[in-house]
């Protein structure tokens, strides 16, 4: 019974911290897609915004 309870614990310690990952992970997708956003006005580089935006897809 004690094997099961540390296996499940570990589920849920693995489940977490892919989850943490995948929220930092956007976060900063986030913040790079609002930093292009921002500087794609400034540059008016559309090539770049487009080849972010292919990357961010693969």
């Amino acid at each position: 019974m004690k094997e099961v309870i540390m296996t499940h614990n570990m589920y849920w310690k693995r489940i977490l911290s892919v989850i943490i990952i995948g929220l930092g992970l956007t976060f900063v997708q986030t913040g790079k897609a609002i930093e292009v956003g921002l500087m794609l006005p400034l540059s008016g580089n559309i090539q770049r915004y487009v080849e972010f935006y292919e990357g961010m897809l693969m």
